[in-house]
């Protein structure tokens, strides 16, 4: 089954003074807490400086989290990584610009079986929405047109073992509103604005 997507772009609204005021205001609230912070931090280093050394525990290895199996059917397993040791460079690059867009929950390490091309070692968000039968998700790759970091939502189909790219969210954190119908995905950033991502089934080709 194909789907159609109709994308929806709400921006941000423009600052009020209201707004600059506000955020001048947390601006000097966050200088003070530094400058308090600063004399915290030089007391415990001269704490530290002047007090006899205590022999320090050797910090054990970090165990791997297991994968987190997010769909196991007969045809189509999806698994989630999120052990880090063994990515390339390109994708930490891809960690730390995604992470700059205000997503507070970490990427993870996309694992099918069998491998489908598209999702198979990319790198996804937190959220998974199932959808007729497969998954929803959303893949982050570097951008071409000149910004840092973009995003698809895509939908992983166990019945013909493929992933399908339905539409590009860019820089918004895809969420299902418990409220919404289940074909309507939003997206949320705090400098972009909103995303609102409607699914639909494509029309049948003539003949079939």
């Amino acid at each position: 089954m194909r789907w159609l997507v109709s994308r929806v772009v709400t921006p941000r609204p423009a600052e009020t003074l209201a707004d600059k005021v506000g955020a001048v205001f947390l601006l000097v609230l966050a200088a003070g807490i530094l400058v308090l912070l600063a004399l915290a931090g030089l007391h415990h280093l001269a704490w530290n400086r002047w007090r006899p050394a205590s022999p320090q525990p050797v910090p054990a290895a970090p165990t791997p989290a297991p994968p987190v199996c997010l769909l196991d059917t007969p045809t189509l397993r999806i698994e989630l990584l999120d052990d880090d040791a063994g990515w390339a460079p390109e994708q930490e690059q891809l960690w730390d610009d995604w992470a700059d867009t205000g997503d507070q929950n970490p990427l993870s390490l996309a694992s099918t079986t069998p491998p489908l091309p598209g999702l198979h070692g990319r790198l996804v968000t937190a959220f998974s929405q199932p959808w007729h039968g497969g998954l929803l998700l959303q893949v982050v790759e570097a951008a071409a047109d000149g910004a840092a970091v973009t995003s698809w939502l895509g939908w992983a189909d166990p019945a013909t073992q493929t992933w399908q790219l339905l539409a590009e969210a860019g820089e918004h954190t895809l969420y299902h509103a418990p409220e919404a119908p289940a074909n309507v995905i939003d997206g949320w950033n705090q400098q972009v604005g909103k995303i609102r991502l409607e699914l639909q089934p494509a029309p049948a080709a003539a003949g079939q």
